[in-house]
């Protein structure tokens, strides 16, 4: 009898996990020799998805300036979802690559606490407040997507956020205790030098922010609760 064919079984995409404990290497890899790290090429082509959760601590009643926020209007009855892409088109990561030249943009989203690997609202502690607080940490992890001048731009925000809009319902106010889930999807698409990832740091005594250059595919908001996408947008 003839061999039975088999398929070959498609990567999965690579989550949070696998993000966070690349770029972990590569921050280590460039602070010890302060070059980019080629470790990273084999994730190039390969497909991502990762969820960032947001509005842990329910919605604000002023305009956030968040990268991702629940705004309550109680005029309107309205929760309203919105999700930033932050413009890294000047930061000396992006600069100082080799082809920096043909990047006309450069539009992404970061990856908050990437010391952890879940994908849920971080839990609820009560820490007495110290003496002398801390600013949070600055964010070091990133998805980055580079247009390069003279391309398209129909996948470029230019400053638009993703939005949606909720009606809350008088009779079931819940709505106003809800987290919600970023959802990113796409491919890792990777620098011209073929690198995944490229890290930078302003001194020795700076853990170096990294971003893995990237195509997103897919971007939706999710109901943490439930799972349920609220609403999505494609390329």
């Amino acid at each position: 009898a003839p061999p039975v064919a088999t398929l070959p079984r498609p990567t999965p995409p690579l989550g949070r996990a696998g993000l966070v404990e690349a770029a972990n290497t590569a921050a280590a890899d460039y602070a010890s020799s302060g070059a980019a790290t080629s470790a990273s090429a084999p994730m190039v082509g390969r497909p991502f998805s990762i969820r960032i959760p947001f509005g842990c601590e329910g919605p604000r009643v002023v305009a956030s300036s968040a990268q991702a926020s629940v705004e309550y209007d109680a005029a309107r009855k309205t929760v309203t979802l919105a999700a930033q892409p932050a413009v890294l088109t000047t930061l000396p990561l992006i600069q100082q690559l080799k082809d920096a030249s043909k990047i006309e943009a450069a539009e992404g989203f970061w990856i908050p606490r990437p010391w952890t690997v879940s994908e849920a609202c971080p839990p609820h502690r009560e820490i007495p407040a110290p003496a002398t607080p801390t600013p949070p940490a600055a964010p070091t992890l990133g998805l980055v997507q580079l247009f390069e001048a003279g391309g398209s731009r129909v996948l470029r925000r230019d400053g638009r956020a993703y939005q949606h809009v909720r009606k809350v319902d008088e009779q079931a106010p819940v709505l106003l205790t809800h987290a919600y889930r970023l959802l990113l999807e796409g491919r890792i698409v990777g620098y011209g030098d073929g690198r995944a990832i490229h890290c930078w740091a302003e001194s020795a005594d700076h853990r170096p922010p990294c971003l893995y250059a990237v195509a997103f595919e897919h971007v939706a908001f999710e109901d943490a609760t439930s799972g349920k996408v609220l609403a999505e947008w494609g390329p």
